[in-house]
């Protein structure tokens, strides 16, 4: 299994030579890291052993699967290196931590202890990439080596621990001996808000500024010569963000001031191998690719990871009724193996994200054994067709400016137990021409999909509040891009004055294939919107104020509300479809009318002619009758022929759209 501890008795005599190397490394990087020390003297020993302020360690041993980028190179090491901690296949290495029993930290149930830490979110990441690729940069993937241990030293946590037998060994230190706990480290309850406490110190001494939208991602920015607006006084010239202790950098290359910074970053810690344009990050394949004409993309998989989720073996079971009911153990068997799909719904996998997330609700109320073979086909289909994330510029962009978020909001009206109705939400990039309403091109940013808060009465009161859901991200969404390009750099200490009016930098989309919603917000007014739930209403109100001119001339949050109103459209279509027809009849009548008519002045007025004059006459008089005539019906056939083709024309938009 993934990251599975392994049982050291259980170890061939070859891999527990592995795992020894892998031991010797992590007990070097301790004392090199100066993590722990002895006590200084019998009075701190007696301190240690008299405060209570105790915690265990003990060792995790862990095998890292290598990458299939990576298998040469391993390959390479597992034969030349003799330290190597590779396996003899170099399908996988050994890996060896120290590791606090967190639980046993004594200051976990005091008031106002903090061990929260940020990580960065799916939308930040996928807007860095996004951000990368219109620019040009070249992407680079860092990970901290031993990270906790390169943190600053904490004297004042005052925590002991006996720690391991090597560890005790290395430092002379007997085994009735404690050492004192000198930097956050693998367990401790505080080590991840202290490496993101330490970074981020670090990279404001580097001129960084952290975004709002999101503290796990810092920015570089130089002045603009020539801003087009108070939100372009400044230009991003290189960016930095990760997950924990694994991270994304890219900047312009060409610029000294972000090789500078770049050169200082590079030294401030010890980072592992650094990567450049394809690499795992966070459980993700990055991939980048540039083409011959200077195009370049970004490629976002979890290919390995999806691979390498097991087969929910619950679900084998043959001959059970598939409504037969789950026991504890079965359901906690399932939201284990809902666990690892989520974990790729959430990244890159946006078509299972409703169902993992129908599955769960279901498991709460109403378990079923069909819940089980569900899950397993889900495992199936994503093994088969595993969704990748692209990313590349958009046609028409040339400031960043000219970007616009489309959020498409949706709901399913009552498709949960209890009524509950279920939101949905899809966030893309587009160019300018989405504006005017013309097809373009649109790259995918992120997705959720949630239980709406309230029963909804109807699917109308389920849109709106779906509508509200897409009205926040989309804020937050362009809120995320402006902050990328540096339009808070000088936000000062109102921040959500800042806020708005960074978001308003970037135009924003916000649809609905809800004709009752768009009407409630855009049209009708009253107390209740012409919605049937008073909550409703208020939630339209809100929206409503949101896409109001006089909001948008106070310039807090200017919004481009354009609601893709797909059934309206196409009843118009309808409509003038039928006008034409009947058109089409009316004239088909007209001719032939005037068909018969000719034929009736031609009958009658050779019926009448009793001279030559008379007949030169009238024959005459029937030849320009008939011309004129003819022209006319000419007119008529051209126009009918005219209403046809536009007819035809409107059925294909309308089956486009």
């Amino acid at each position: 299994m993934r990251d599975c501890e392994v049982r050291w008795e259980r170890l061939s005599p070859q891999h527990r030579t592995l795992f020894s190397r892998a031991k010797t490394k992590e007990v070097t990087s301790f004392i090199q890291q100066a993590a722990v020390r002895r006590c200084l003297d019998q009075a701190e020993d007696k301190e240690a052993h008299d405060s209570g302020r105790f915690m265990k360690c003990r060792w995790v041993l862990t095998w890292k699967p290598i990458p299939e980028e990576e298998r040469e190179e391993a390959l390479t090491d597992a034969r030349n290196n003799p330290s190597t901690m590779m396996d003899p296949q170099a399908m996988k290495k050994a890996k060896a931590r120290i590791v606090l029993l967190g639980y046993q930290h004594p200051d976990l149930l005091r008031e106002g202890f903090n061990s929260s830490a940020p990580v960065q979110s799916v939308l930040t990441r996928n807007l860095a990439y996004m951000m990368t690729v219109t620019n040009g940069w070249q992407l680079e993937g860092l990970d901290l080596s031993t990270a906790f241990l390169q943190t600053a030293p904490k004297e004042e946590m005052r925590i002991w621990t006996q720690g391991v037998s090597e560890l005790r060994e290395a430092l002379g230190i007997g085994d009735d001996q404690l050492m004192r706990v000198l930097k956050d480290f693998y367990g401790s309850t505080t080590a991840p808000r202290g490496l993101w406490q330490d970074l981020h110190a670090k990279f404001t001494s580097l001129g960084a500024t952290k975004i709002m939208s999101d503290p796990c991602m810092w920015i570089w920015s130089e002045p603009v010569a020539n801003p087009r607006n108070s939100m372009d006084r400044y230009k991003t010239i290189g960016m930095m963000g990760g997950h924990v202790d694994d991270f994304n950098r890219a900047g312009d290359l060409q610029n000294p001031k972000w090789l500078s910074i770049r050169a200082e970053i590079d030294k401030a810690y010890k980072w592992g191998t650094i990567k450049k344009d394809n690499y795992r990050h966070a459980g993700t394949d990055v991939i980048s690719r540039r083409t011959a004409d200077g195009g370049h993309s970004i490629e976002v998989n979890q290919n390995q990871y999806i691979e390498g989720i097991s087969d929910f073996h619950l679900a084998a079971q043959s001959g059970r009724d598939l409504d037969s009911p789950l026991d504890d153990r079965e359901v906690s068997a399932c939201r284990a193996a809902l666990g690892a799909l989520q974990w790729a719904a959430v990244q890159t996998q946006p078509l299972i994200c409703a169902r993992c997330n129908l599955i769960l609700s279901d498991l709460s109320h109403s378990p079923k054994f069909s819940l089980a073979r569900e899950i397993q086909g889900l495992i199936g289909e994503l093994r088969s067709s595993p969704m990748r994330l692209t990313f590349r510029p958009l046609p028409g962009v040339k400031h960043w400016q000219d970007v616009h978020v489309i959020t498409l909001g949706d709901q399913a009206h009552a498709n949960r137990p209890k009524g509950g109705s279920t939101g949905g939400i899809l966030t893309f990039l587009g160019g300018p021409a989405h504006a005017q309403g013309e097809p373009s091109q649109l790259v995918l940013l992120g997705w959720k999909t949630w239980k709406l808060q309230r029963v909804a009465i109807g699917s109308t009161d389920a849109e709106v509040q779906a509508m509200v859901e897409a009205e926040d991200i989309n804020f937050k969404t362009r809120l995320t891009w402006a902050e990328l390009n540096s339009a808070t750099v000088d936000k000062g200490f109102n921040f959500l004055r800042a806020a708005e009016c960074a978001a308003s930098a970037v135009p924003g989309i916000l649809g609905t294939d809800s004709k009752g919603g768009y009407d409630a917000v855009m049209r009708h007014e009253g107390p209740d919107l012409g919605l049937s739930n008073a909550r409703a209403a208020i939630q339209g109100h809100q929206l409503k104020e949101l896409t109001s001119p006089r909001h948008m001339e106070e310039g807090a949050v200017a919004w481009w509300l354009d609601l893709l109103l797909q059934d309206f459209i196409r009843m118009i279509m309808v409509i003038v479809i039928i006008i034409i027809i009947i058109i089409n009849i009316v004239v088909v009548i007209i001719v032939i009318t005037i068909i018969t008519i000719i034929i009736e002045i031609t009958t009658a007025a050779t019926a009448t002619a009793t001279t030559t004059t008379t007949t030169t006459t009238t024959t005459t008089t029937l030849i320009i009758a008939i011309i004129i005539v003819i022209i006319i019906n000419n007119i008529l056939i051209f126009f009918f022929f005219f209403m046809n083709i536009i007819a035809i024309i409107i059925i294909i938009i309308s089956l486009s759209s």
